[in-house]
């Protein structure tokens, strides 16, 4: 249960420190991989962060793995969760340019890294709904399933309008820390609950 919420806390304190410390850095209008782009100050603080949040997420994998109550859909969410861990190291190890333009503009390394975040965020939210799916056969897990769907229901528009947002638009850091958030509360969450 540890390491994947101090992976989680060491991602956002990355996030945190790299957003006060980075030079021409707004957290608000700018999204976290700026902190980690290949010109920015503070890029190995943020990489570091990015690097602890793939294990964080592969720790909570092989916790679920080990679940012996899982059943039906529960038991795809570790491999998901391996999936999305594989993808945060991808977007740690392909940086984008230091304004991180969208995943279309700039050179192959930013395509490459805006392919791994999405799908980190895209398999990290598959996993909650599959978690939520599973769930709802058993009334014991009414609460968490409620936890779940709430993630859900903050992640889906907030990944939506971070995606269709330009990367200078007012706010996209915002709306990707939101979702972002949603998400790593869930995987904290999911690491309590198994504890």
């Amino acid at each position: 249960c540890a390491l994947p919420i101090f992976g989680i806390c060491v991602f956002w304190g990355a996030a945190t420190v790299g957003s006060l410390t980075t030079v021409g850095y707004h957290p608000f209008d700018d999204s976290i991989s700026e902190i980690a782009a290949r010109e920015a100050n503070r890029a190995p603080l943020m990489i570091g962060g990015f690097i602890l949040l793939a294990i964080a997420i592969a720790a909570l994998a092989r916790m679920l793995s080990l679940d012996t109550t899982a059943a039906g859909d529960e038991r795809l969410v570790p491999r998901i969760l391996l999936g999305a861990a594989v993808a945060a190291l991808g977007a740690a190890v392909f940086r984008c340019e230091y304004d991180c333009p969208s995943m279309f503009k700039g050179d192959l390394m930013n395509f490459i890294h805006g392919v791994f975040l999405l799908a980190c965020y895209l398999a990290l939210l598959a996993a909650m709904l599959l978690t939520w799916r599973a769930l709802r056969d058993k009334p014991r897990e009414r609460i968490w399933r409620t936890i779940t769907l709430v993630a859900i229901v903050i992640t889906v528009p907030l990944m939506i309008a971070t995606g269709v947002m330009l990367p200078d638009t007012e706010f996209v850091g915002l709306t990707e820390r939101l979702f972002l958030l949603a998400e790593t509360g869930w995987l904290a969450l999911a690491a309590l609950r198994l504890a």
